[in-house]
């Protein structure tokens, strides 16, 4: 079922709705844990006493606890970053207006750049087509964002978009970029496609608002 992402201008319930997506794609539960356990973080943060009713408590103890949502997020950066990559291998291919953009070209050539690289816990890479294709099946509602986030690596502003993306002075390029992925995603049908179908369906995503206007990127060559 298509959900709208609950972008406000409440800026840390924004960036943690934003990033309960890209970790938790598939799993609604999680999300509303991650941000119900960031916004309390936050007023204990603050300091002062609280008064919890009977709901909220029981609405803690019926939460995922801290390790199971670590082990899902560690899962979700790594299938992440593969959705995001080839999404945006996608787009830059048709950005370039090369004859045949589609995911079979995206592979070919994530797969020359990935032998012999590591994620970020030391695991090495995966590049097999099964491998990727997976990956990308699991992050389809967040691989607009996460190929935004991947993007700002090669943004043309010195790094500050990527190293800002999830600050209150980041937030709105990133947003802006994913909703520019997001329209590309739920539109463009590769050729060849049977039965032709665009690259990520509109219903399988975690969809900006209206609201968020697109930005068109402007990339350095890789």
């Amino acid at each position: 079922m298509m959900e709208v992402l609950q972008i406000t201008s409440d800026f840390e319930n924004t960036q943690a709705v934003v990033i309960g997506a890209m970790l938790y794609p598939q799993n609604a539960e999680f999300r509303a844990a991650y941000s119900l356990r960031n916004q309390w973080a936050a007023s204990i943060a603050k300091g002062g006493e609280f008064a919890l009713s009977a709901e909220t408590v029981q609405a803690f103890l019926d939460l995922p606890s801290r390790n199971e949502l670590a082990l899902a997020a560690d899962t979700g950066v790594k299938h992440g970053t593969v959705a995001g990559d080839l999404l945006s291998l996608i787009y830059e291919q048709r950005r370039q207006d090369q004859s045949r953009p589609s995911m079979r070209a995206a592979l070919k050539r994530y797969r020359a750049w990935a032998v012999g690289k590591k994620y970020g816990d030391g695991d090495a890479l995966k590049y097999s087509d099964m491998q990727l294709r997976t990956y990308f099946s699991a992050a389809a509602p967040s691989a607009h964002l996460w190929a935004a986030h991947r993007l700002l690596k090669r943004y043309k502003d010195r790094g500050v978009g990527y190293k800002t993306a999830f600050m209150p002075e980041g937030m709105p390029l990133l947003l802006g970029l994913a909703r520019e992925l997001q329209d590309f995603a739920v539109s463009f049908i590769p050729k060849g496609t049977k039965p032709a179908k665009p690259i990520i369906d509109a219903d399988n995503l975690l969809l900006l608002p209206e609201a968020i206007q697109p930005i068109k990127p402007e990339l350095r060559p890789l």
